[in-house]
């Protein structure tokens, strides 16, 4: 599946119709796969996401951003400390 980076919070898939090239495509992700030239001109790009790291769900959570590479985008994840109220 293909995608666009919006921000480092938000991608958004490649829709079922649409536009690439000046032309009204159905099955837009198919025919952006076989002309991955096009794809990265739209702004479409394969997902690659990280294995998630080990955390503690008990006192710790994880939150992701997306990373826009030339050819790729990468989804990292972060362990967060779940913050306590002190006594």
């Amino acid at each position: 599946m293909l995608y666009k980076y919006i921000n480092e919070n938000r991608i958004t898939q490649c829709p079922k119709n649409g536009t690439a090239g000046g032309k009204h495509i159905s099955n837009l992700p198919r025919y952006l796969e076989k002309h991955p030239e096009l794809a990265l001109a739209e702004g479409y790009k394969p997902l690659v996401e990280e294995s998630e790291p080990e955390f503690n769900p008990e006192t710790q959570y994880l939150t992701f951003i997306y990373e826009d590479t030339e050819d790729e985008i990468i989804k990292h994840y972060e362990v967060n400390d779940i913050e306590t109220e002190s006594e």
